[in-house]
């Protein structure tokens, strides 16, 4: 009896250790047993049929990814991503050979139309998938019917229909060669007009563009014309501030807009302004945005161009000063700032290049690491002085 106890006592004095090791008290062991129940009730109704399927996707990926990146079998990877079946091909499907025609440099191909018939299948096939699943869900089965389609509209995967990602290549490709065959302002004409085109497919579908997507039509403007890309950065911020002013001035006891003192100071008021801009679809520009016209500018053949890439840095300044947190200045902005003063060796450039390097370094010693100078910087106002004298 006296064993059987002592047996007894030892086997409920080793049991508790056993549960540390476990983590059952941790939030994250819950939330892993919980994120492991919910894949294998999607794996449940999955059926052989639906699993077939999904193999003959990712082989189907693999197949296109080899004929995308073959040389000169591009268009043979086109042809066949539009003849496989809508059950047999997803999003990847397509971006794979999207992402290939857009790094494609053969001047005769026409990118952007290759890619528009890319998007506008996965917008038929996308339809088609869904009249496949309604035409299931008529049958008499129910309770088949059910499970498949709740697995067919939750998982991601079988979801064929265009989306951020398919728009941003599209619209990259207005910048690409081949899309565009002249750097004139028809040129210039015909991308505005493909990138205004890609932005409002983009909306009729209820894909509002985000910042990536902004920041991709300016830089692909940007590449051919400087000012129309800076016309876009100017709607971009004037929409912006104009929203976050109402929100700020909603939140105001005496219904007046507050100084831009009060809108930098009182941090409480920033989720609301930030809430309206969401609710009115206003796109706050970054500081990439700013820097993709400063350097359009900097690199442009412009004679007055460094002249307003320091307008538009200036600008960018003031405006993180004001009311926009996003645009605040760094090292890649100060530098397209100084290559506008180097490439244009007149009077007084050289010294305007010595006053941006002296503001950086001041800068980064007040504080501010992502201003701190590096070699590309201080080459570039070499090269701004060096170009004086020579």
């Amino acid at each position: 009896s006296s064993s059987s106890s002592s047996s007894s006592s030892s086997s409920s004095n080793t049991t508790p250790p056993l549960q540390p090791k476990k983590d059952s008290s941790s939030p994250s062991y819950w939330r892993s047993r919980r994120q492991q129940q919910q894949q294998q009730r999607q794996r449940q109704p999955q059926t052989a049929q639906q699993q077939t399927l999904q193999y003959a996707i990712v082989e189907n990926n693999k197949k296109l990814e080899r004929l995308a990146k073959d040389e000169g079998r591009l268009q043979d990877a086109h042809n066949l991503v539009l003849s496989l079946d809508a059950q047999k091909k997803d999003r990847i499907s397509y971006h794979t050979v999207m992402r290939e025609w857009q790094n494609c440099k053969d001047p005769t191909v026409d990118i952007f139309s290759k890619l528009q018939e890319l998007v506008m299948d996965m917008e038929q096939e996308s339809l088609l998938r869904q009249q496949q699943q309604q035409e299931k869900s008529n049958n008499g089965n129910t309770t088949t019917t059910a499970s498949t389609s709740s697995t067919t509209t939750t998982n991601p995967v079988l979801d064929i229909s265009p989306n951020q990602i398919t728009f941003a290549i599209w619209m990259n490709s207005c910048g690409s060669s081949g899309s565009s065959s002249s750097s004139t302002q028809e040129g210039s004409e015909e991308i505005i007009q493909q990138t205004r085109h890609v932005m409002d497919c983009a909306r009729k579908r209820g894909i509002v563009p985000n910042l990536v997507t902004m920041n991709t039509a300016l830089k692909t403007i940007a590449n051919k014309d400087a000012p129309r890309a800076e016309s876009m950065l100017h709607a971009m911020r004037d929409a912006a501030k104009a929203a976050m002013i109402n929100a700020n001035g909603d939140n105001d006891d005496n219904g007046v807009v507050s100084n831009d003192n009060e809108m930098n100071n009182d941090n409480e008021k920033q989720p609301p302004q930030q809430q309206v801009i969401k609710e009115e679809h206003c796109i706050l520009p970054d500081a990439i945005s700013y820097g993709t016209v400063i350097d359009a500018y900097a690199k442009s053949k412009r004679p007055d161009a460094a002249t307003y890439a320091s307008q538009i840095f200036q600008l960018m300044i003031q405006d993180h000063t004001e009311w926009n947190p996003d645009s605040k200045p760094n090292v890649e902005c100060y530098n397209s700032v100084l290559k506008g003063w180097a490439l244009r060796p007149v009077k007084g450039s050289a010294q305007k290049a010595m006053n941006i390097l002296l503001a950086m370094e001041k800068a980064y010693h007040a504080g501010n690491s992502t201003v701190a100078p590096n070699v590309i910087t201080y080459s570039t106002v070499m090269n701004a002085c060096v170009s004086i004298l020579s």
